[in-house]
């Protein structure tokens, strides 16, 4: 495993044709993580491209969390960060704590990683506070109405973030609500699988969506009643969006 990480980290290094360091599906472990961002911190140079780092569908816990954020704390080397899948990581402060202030990380994707309300009220901070997060990905991460409320909190202030997905949590009506007063510069919006029911109060939260957006060009994801539907399109709003029906 470590000489593969090493044989990996050279090739990525001295290549202009990828800015890809592909460890998904590795068996990692946090001590494997360690050694790899060892590697590419003694490795690199002040020439070295920014790079994605894929760590997904690994067996990273919260310490690896940890070796992640001290990590970005003392470099420009990744722009893209994906966690996804590393179902033992619970705790992501230590993460959002270093991204406050992080001018060099674009994308994160926590997917399917179980941060709770807890994690989210830490994501809320972040954004708060952070200046060049352009996408989020927190996809069936087990939030709910208070978590999202949290992230729409921060967002009030967010001026960089322009996708958000946060499909399959468990939040509804009040979470949704909290983000349609929230959205700022977002323009992709993935909101697939949350639990809206109530006809009238749907078209009053998406009413409220979309008149944040004006002109721009918004992909919102939700499964909406048919009456919902034609009540939008009549209100001459369904024309800002491409919808992704799943009823």
């Amino acid at each position: 495993m470590e000489e593969e990480i090493a044989n990996t980290i050279e090739l990525i290094l001295s290549s202009d044709d990828t800015n890809l360091l592909d460890f998904r599906r590795k068996g990692f472990q946090d001590g494997h993580l360690q050694n790899m961002l060892q590697l590419l911190k003694e490795k690199s140079t002040p020439e070295s491209n920014m790079y994605i780092l894929n760590l997904e569908g690994n067996k990273l816990s919260d310490v690896a969390v940890k070796s992640a954020a001290i990590f970005l704390q003392d470099t420009t080397l990744i722009s893209e960060l994906i966690l996804g899948f590393n179902k033992r990581i619970k705790n992501i402060e230590p993460l959002c704590k270093t991204l406050e202030s992080n001018e060099y990380l674009v994308v994160l994707d926590l997917s399917h990683i179980k941060i709770g309300d807890s994690g989210a009220e830490a994501i809320g901070d972040m954004l708060a506070k952070n200046k060049r997060l352009k996408s989020l990905k927190l996809y069936r991460s087990e939030i709910g109405d208070d978590g999202v409320e949290a992230i729409a909190s921060g967002m009030t202030t967010n001026s960089s973030l322009q996708e958000l997905d946060l499909g399959f949590n468990r939040f509804g009506s009040a979470g949704l609500e909290a983000l349609s007063g929230s959205l700022g510069n977002i323009q992709s919006l993935s909101l697939r699988g949350c639990d809206v029911r109530h006809q009238d109060l749907q078209f009053m939260v998406f009413h409220n969506i979309f008149r944040c957006f004006n002109n721009k060009i918004l992909y919102c994801s939700l499964p909406i009643c048919p009456q919902v539907q034609f009540m939008l399109w009549i209100s001459g709003k369904i024309k800002l969006a491409t919808w992704e029906w799943s009823i």
